[in-house]
């Protein structure tokens, strides 16, 4: 029964792709995260296959029940699937223990040492089951390539389903240890029902080889009168080539022209192989720049890759059967190849906008179905169309290769093997050489070389006349291939895929974005920095992660404040660098060292963009770099340190949520000295109430005393600070860190200039957060079942329907934000000084613009002491905050004549600057407005001479929510100028 057959190779595919994804998974949660480690898992993998179709193929023979044994392998495959991760759970005793002064080439070739004592096992037999299959399914000589191809087909698109089923419902749904148990009694039901059929039906397998026997005996005759009479012809006249059918192909070659051809279909099976991988990489990458980074469009990808293998494999077995020439088929199928790829770098990044375009008239609700679909849709313009013509490669070897060879599983093993080889050195050669030296369209386009290549190979070793005419169209094309228009950096940088972010612009605003001032392409990621000399952006893979402006007080206070809590900081490591703006930040203390781990070294080298703003932390002795995974570093070192800050991007980016789990904050918290200090950024943009709820309740489950932190008002980036010991805001102790004069610029530049300061910034503590986690019941995010690395991808996709972090919001102000219970006091105050403690609350939370409550603590202060210092400033700074000063007169004529000789045409353009700014406040283009007096007051000689400049650019910061520039520049005017009659 082929069709049970078919059935299992099904399943078979499904089931090897989930594993793999499960396997890759788990053992990058202990090796890492890096490009090398994963990239090691992939070629165990790979090599895996690569053997078990080779030992396969030299073993066929010795089998007569091929059937059974497919039965035990894939029953194997289960048994040793479902103890594998007991056998993953003693790796990390193993590798923490590496000496971090190991050469890198003694802990890659470590690594792959106990990957492939892991791996090799269930690999191998995978390996073997084409070669096993084949040597049942195929009955005909003559069908040997179609029925090949058709078992590729099944179990690639068995493969489809693996990925999709597996990425979109089993492992968000179930989580990893369910998934596995599902697979591995699925493996082991197929493997019973094929076992049942094989002893049931005793004489199946002798019925296939009867039928391939007769197959042979009745060829034979006709086999032996052609080669007979081309023998005898021979001498006499050429090759015809364009009359040769498949049964005349090999017999129109003498001995050694067919060897040379045989080892040019080999190496072609190699090349395109790899080629296959290095464009699956490539379009992975590229891709994510366009439909994002999380898992659901990795999937996608994946997907669309393997549908379009199994589509073209199912094609070859129609096209064996219908092509009198192969070998002209083969070499125009790679040429199409080649095509199809050149087209589709040719629109690469026409695809972001084609997106928007889209996107920006879809409803501002949608399913995630649909918008995943449409993703699926984008993606498939550059890739459906190779990857189907790709397919086509393996069926059509084999069938030109063993046309006439009895022993179908060795053949097939060998071919499997020699495209597995292929593909292991196109992954490892894509990341490491190709993308880094090439770039990703130059990669691309080598990729469309190798093809015409190939193609231009294989016509040459045929020894056909038109063969010089394929090497001059080959070499016509390579240069085509290679001059295509560069992509534009602006496009495929611009973030299409944050619905929230191109909703807020026009079509024509993101057109014209800030000018891109580095763009390269890492081995892990594509990083950009956009912006001019006033503000910059980093992006990696056209995300934000970090900026000059609105992210500066949080990369700032994310290590300021953690390294003022602790008493005496000497050890410290950092999870992320960003822009440099944290290190920088953190090098300010007195530390012994600080260690930063970054996985993209490129990142590294775009944040030097930032140096106008990160403070130069490479010119610190006391920085160690790490290019690691954040996670593996912190499971493998020996170290432990006074404070660790960990700054990851979003947890919907794949990958990223490993650092959201509880394990990871397991692993941090063995790696703090006793009074140590962990500090983690937590955005809360694009992602729901439920999500922030689990990560609260991962932190907390190995941290008892956990505290959130916002940035500032009406911001949605926070910082949770964890430590395993009870502490209390030591307001006099910080005031004394932030006061310093080391310290007084960096802590202004996080926006305090105040102990007091972080009141208002205070949401909740481990006394709320339980009962928060009451009001939004969210289980702990885990290794085990990582919720935030498939639901918050769903969270990004209807971002905008709403207030983004709203329901979270309204949470904590239920709770009050009791910040009081977590500030230490003398146990007994005088009235005096406690009206002085609500005065200074009542500044601090009239810096961070919320008003009302700033009054209300005034109040409080007024009624316990009529005696206040600065209580006329404190009212007159109410006053601007609320905007209700009149504004002030412009600069009249005689104020700028009297200084007109002594700065003259520098006045005139600094007055000239000061009107086109006035004009931008009262068109109310505040934003505009803003940054044009804040360009005003870098001038140290002009600026103090028009104290309208600080009115202005205050009042525009008030006016788009910088609360604590607008105070600053309030506090300096109302110091300068008197207020003004009727304010």
């Amino acid at each position: 029964m082929r069709w049970l057959v078919l059935l299992a190779f099904f399943g078979s595919g499904l089931s090897s792709l989930v594993l793999e994804n499960l396997w890759v998974r788990q053992l990058t949660l202990v090796f890492g995260g890096t490009t090398l480690a994963i990239t090691t898992v992939l070629s165990v993998f790979m090599g895996g296959l690569a053997l078990g179709s080779h030992l396969a193929g030299r073993w066929i023979h010795r089998f007569t029940r091929p059937l059974r044994v497919y039965g035990l392998l894939e029953a194997s495959i289960a048994t040793y699937a479902f103890f594998l991760p007991q056998l993953i759970s003693y790796l990390p005793g193993i590798y923490q223990w590496i000496p971090e002064d190991w050469p890198f080439v003694a802990i890659a070739l470590f690594r792959f040492l106990l990957c492939s004592i892991l791996l090799v096992f269930p690999t191998t037999l995978m390996g073997a089951t084409l070669p096993i299959l084949s040597q049942y399914f195929v009955r005909d000589n003559t069908t040997l390539g179609m029925d090949v191809g058709i078992l590729y087909s099944v179990n690639t698109y068995g493969a489809v389903a693996g990925a999709l089923t597996g990425g979109f419902v089993l492992m968000p749904l179930l989580g990893t240890s369910t998934t596995l148990w599902l697979v591995c009694m699925g493996l082991f039901a197929m493997a019973t029902a094929v076992f049942v059929y094989d002893l049931r039906n005793p004489n199946a397998n002798e019925e296939t080889h009867l039928a391939w026997r007769d197959a042979q005996e009745q060829q034979e005759p006709e086999v032996k009168e052609f080669e007979d009479s081309f023998l005898q012809d021979e001498e006499e006249e050429p090759i015809a080539w364009g009359m040769a059918t498949r049964e005349s192909l090999f017999h129109a070659m003498n001995d050694k022209q067919h060897h040379k051809f045989q080892r040019a279909i080999a190496g072609t099976l190699v090349v395109t192989g790899a080629s296959a991988m290095v464009c699956q990489i490539i379009w992975s990458r590229t891709l994510s720049m366009v439909i994002g980074s999380s898992t659901y469009s990795f999937t996608l990808i994946l997907s669309l890759f393997l549908i379009g293998l199994a589509s073209g494999a199912a094609y070859a077995s129609r096209l064996i059967q219908k092509s009198l020439n192969l070998l002209e088929t083969w070499t125009r199928l790679l040429i199409l190849t080649a095509i199809a790829l050149g087209f589709g770098s040719f629109f690469f990044d026409s695809l972001p906008l084609l997106f928007i375009r889209i996107a920006l008239n879809l409803p501002e609700t949608i399913p995630p179905l649909i918008l995943f679909s449409l993703k699926a849709g984008i993606a498939a313009i550059p890739i459906l169309l190779p990857t189907f013509l790709m397919g086509t490669f393996f069926p059509l070897a084999l069938s030109l290769l063993t046309h006439n060879d009895r022993a179908v599983g060795e053949s097939v093993g060998r071919l499997y093997m020699l495209n597995t080889i292929g593909a292991i050195v196109g992954s490892a050669m894509a990341g490491f050489v190709i993308i880094p030296t090439l770039g990703l369209q130059l990669g691309l386009a080598l990729s469309g070389a190798s093809y015409l290549l190939c193609a231009a190979l294989l016509k040459w070793h045929s020894f056909q006349p038109t063969r010089r005419s394929y090497a001059i169209f080959a070499g016509v094309g390579l240069l085509a291939l290679f001059f295509l228009p560069t992509w534009s950096p602006s496009l495929m940088s611009i973030g299409s895929f944050r619905l929230s972010v191109v909703r807020s612009y026009t079509y024509e605003q993101l057109l014209n974005r800030s000018p891109v001032l580095f763009y390269k392409e890492g081995i892990t990621a594509t990083v950009s920095v956009e912006g001019s000399s006033y503000h910059r952006t980093l992006k990696i893979n056209g995300k934000p992660e970090a900026s000059t402006e609105g992210d500066r007080p949080t990369q700032i206070s994310i290590a300021a404040f953690p390294l003022a809590l602790h008493p005496n900081p000497k050890d410290a490591a950092l999870i992320g660098w960003g822009s440099g703006m944290t290190a920088g930040a953190a090098l300010f203390f007195p530390l012994r060292q600080l260690i930063a781990v970054e996985l993209e070294p490129v990142v590294i080298e775009a944040a030097r963009l930032m140096e106008p703003w990160n403070y130069k932390p490479h010119q610190h002795k006391n920085l160690k770099l790490r290019y690691n995974d954040g996670r593996n570093f912190l499971a493998t070192t020996q170290q432990s340190f006074d404070v660790i800050i960990s700054e990851p991007s979003n947890p919907w980016i794949s990958g990223v949520s490993n650092l959201f789990t509880r394990e990871y904050f397991q692993l941090a918290r063995r790696r703090l000295r006793p009074k140590g200090v962990f500090c983690q950024w937590v955005q809360l943009y694009e992602i729901s109430s439920r999500n922030v709820a689990s990560i609260l309740r991962s932190i907390h489950a190995e941290f008892p005393y956990v505290r959130l932190f916002e940035v500032s008002a009406n911001d949605t980036d926070t910082f949770l600070v964890a430590t395993t010991y009870p502490w209390d805001l030591n307001l006099a102790n910080l005031q004394k860190v932030i006061s310093h004069p080391r310290y007084r610029q960096l802590f202004q530049d996080a926006n305090i200039v105040s102990a007091y300061d972080f009141l208002p910034r205070f949401l909740m503590g481990e006394q709320e957060i339980p009962k928060m986690l009451k009001k939004v019941p969210s289980p702990a995010n885990t290794d085990a079942h990582n919720l935030l690395e498939y639901t918050a991808p769903l969270d990004l996709v209807n971002a905008s329907a709403a207030t983004e972090d709203a329901p979270f919001t309204k949470t904590v102000e239920s709770l009050g934000r009791p910040f009081l219970k977590y500030v230490k006091r003398p146990k007994e105050m005088t009235p005096e000084k406690q009206a002085l403690f609500w005065q200074n609350v009542s500044m601090a939370y009239l810096r961070y613009g919320k008003i009302k409550e700033a009054r209300k603590y005034l109040t409080k202060a007024t009624r316990l002491s009529k005696k206040l210092p600065d209580l006329d400033l404190q009212e007159r700074w109410f006053s601007l905050m609320q905007g209700k000063e009149n504004e002030p007169n412009l600069p009249s004529q005689s104020d700028v004549s009297k200084h007109l000789k002594k700065h003259g045409d520098e006045l005139r353009t600094f007055i000239k600057l000061f009107l086109e700014g006035h004009t931008y406040y009262y068109k109310k283009k505040f934003r505009k407005c803003r940054i044009q007096f804040k360009g005003l007051l870098e001038n140290k000689e002009l600026a103090p001479l028009f104290p309208q400049v600080w009115y202005y650019h205050g009042e525009c910061a008030r006016q788009t929510w910088k609360y604590f520039e607008a105070w600053k520049s309030f506090s300096i005017y109302s110091q300068r100028a008197p207020q003004p009659q009727g304010g």
